[in-house]
């Protein structure tokens, strides 16, 4: 038997003889569109096609099942056999489906962000003469630290702040791709009576894997954090700010590197005595947020 493609016109061809009414056959059409869609974008699939991936594998899976039940009543062995190597199949495009659908997590506290697995693009893949530019440099050409808050008022509300982790070969318009990473930081300050009277909620955001075939890899932009609410309670105070910590690194081999930069969040809150902690966040170009 040939092996498992589930498009139309293998299943034409290889539908178990037993099941005159088939569910696949209802489903095969919008399967195969669906897939070749989400195959021509590389797996990298936005949320058009994710949603209508998710949809379409979930429907195609039912109908399998079904079928396979309806295989094994009629005590069809081929069939069963058939439709075992379709869920197999399933299960494969799923696992590629999960693999690079994008990331987006809120509510983590603090925010963490497991990332992207898999290999970035290849700069073997470059334009005329296989011409790359190897990445010998990655650089931060944006801000290197700003204040979130100072004395319990919010003085950043937005990510008009922000930090990168790109190649100093490339120019920064060749990089395109870029998906975005949302998160949330919060917390509170207690008195001596276990009253919240500071509380805070930070968004932790940057965007990732954008990539050029110039230089393969995945880089990082608009790495911030600011306020998103806060509520300070008279006679208290807090600051917090965020500042890079060394400098961006590459956090991937070097022939597809992943850009990568260190962001410390520093919290000091409380009324005359005031209590401090930091945060410190690695935001990845593969979308992998770290924090101790």
């Amino acid at each position: 038997m040939a092996a498992v493609e589930l498009n139309k016109k293998w299943w034409e061809k290889n539908k178990p003889s037993s099941l005159k009414k088939c569910e696949v056959d209802k489903c095969i059409g919008d399967y195969e569109k669906t897939v070749v869609a989400a195959a021509s974008n590389k797996w990298q699939i936005d949320e058009s096609i994710g949603k209508n991936f998710e949809k379409t594998l979930a429907t195609t899976t039912k109908a399998v099942d079904a079928d396979l039940a309806s295989a094994k009543k009629a005590k069809d062995k081929e069939a069963e056999q058939t439709l075992k190597d379709i869920q197999k199949d399933l299960a494969s495009k799923k696992t590629a489906f999960e693999k690079y659908r994008e990331i987006t997590k809120e509510g983590a506290t603090p925010a963490t962000n497991s990332g992207v697995s898999g290999g970035p693009p290849s700069a073997a893949l470059a334009g005329p003469g296989g011409a790359v530019a190897v990445v010998e440099q990655i650089i931060n050409a944006a801000n290197t630290g700003w204040t979130i808050m100072k004395d319990g008022k919010a003085t950043l509300t937005s990510g008009a702040k922000f930090c990168q982790a790109v190649p100093k070969e490339i120019d920064f318009r060749e990089l395109s791709g870029w998906k975005t990473y949302n998160g949330i930081h919060s917390g509170y300050y207690e008195n001596f009576f276990g009253v919240n009277v500071v509380e805070y909620e930070l968004v932790v955001t940057f965007q990732y894997l954008g990539t050029s075939l110039l230089s393969g890899g995945w880089f990082l932009n608009n790495f911030s954090i600011y306020v998103k609410n806060a509520s300070v309670s008279w006679g208290f105070s807090a600051d917090i700010d965020a500042s890079v910590s060394g400098s961006p690194f590459n956090s991937g081999k070097p022939e597809f590197p992943i850009g990568a930069i260190p962001l410390i969040l520093s919290i000091s809150a409380g009324g005359a005595n005031k209590k401090s902690k930091s945060f410190k966040y690695t935001a990845h170009g593969n979308g992998k947020l770290e924090s101790s």
